[in-house]
């Protein structure tokens, strides 16, 4: 592989990986949309995602 098809490659590489950031970002956001309207529905004040992670599982198993 030469200088030039190495660049392309790495060009192609940053792109997905932003493309992937960028994502995540979205499905963060949601996240901590659901956390807030579960945390308001159980009037639990300080939830975290990982704390509606774990209730989700409770309910729905570990397969959740």
């Amino acid at each position: 592989m030469n200088e030039h098809e190495v660049i392309l490659k790495a060009r192609d590489a940053f792109n997905e990986r932003d493309r992937l950031a960028r994502q995540l970002q979205e499905v963060d956001g949601e996240i901590k949309a659901l956390v807030i309207a579960y945390s308001a529905e159980m009037r639990l004040w300080g939830l975290t995602p990982m704390m509606l992670r774990h209730a989700v599982r409770a309910r729905l198993g570990e397969a959740a």
